[in-house]
């Protein structure tokens, strides 16, 4: 394989992975006469968002209990009307150990299996995650926790992941 199908250049880690390498992806569209051709945009977007977008350009409504954003005004070329959020990751039905993650605004937060400590990075200055800013910023590290307790859905079909350190990770 040529080497340069070999990595994910500057972003840490492979695909099921919750570091950058792992869940970050382009995104490649083409509309003719509604898509400027060449157009870049730095929008977060993400797969759950194709529902909305979708029943946008067929006037339909979205079920409340779904989650995703329209992104039909960054295919246009415009800023979104609508911004996550946050966006969640886990991995908790496919591996020993309970892994989550979260990104909410430039900060991305990674918990991995039985560490107790959340690693903290500025996606804007650290897009490589090198660099846990944790310790400078527990305030942010706090909320990413408060987001992970409130956004991980037990599974009965998944019995990994129902605990983190013998407590319950989510307060049903």
């Amino acid at each position: 394989m040529p080497a340069q199908l070999h990595t994910n250049g500057p972003l840490r880690g492979y695909k099921r992975d919750l570091t950058e390498g792992g869940i970050r992806v382009p995104f490649i569209a083409r509309w003719t006469g509604t898509i400027p051709a060449g157009k870049v945009s730095n929008e977060v977007i993400a797969f759950q968002d194709m529902l909305p977008t979708f029943a946008e350009l067929a006037g339909a409504q979205v079920p409340a209990d779904r989650d995703g954003v329209s992104i039909l005004s960054a295919l246009r070329g415009e800023p979104l009307k609508v911004k996550h959020d946050y966006l969640y990751w886990d991995y908790g039905h496919c591996r020993a150990r309970y892994d989550q993650a979260v990104r909410w605004n430039n900060w991305k937060g990674i918990r991995h299996g039985q560490q107790e400590e959340i690693a903290l990075y500025n996606l804007d200055q650290d897009l490589s995650e090198s660099r846990d800013v944790a310790d400078k910023h527990p305030q942010v590290v706090q909320r990413i926790a408060e987001i992970m307790n409130t956004a991980a859905v037990p599974d009965t079909r998944y019995p990994i992941g129902t605990k983190y350190k013998g407590k319950a990770l989510w307060h049903p």
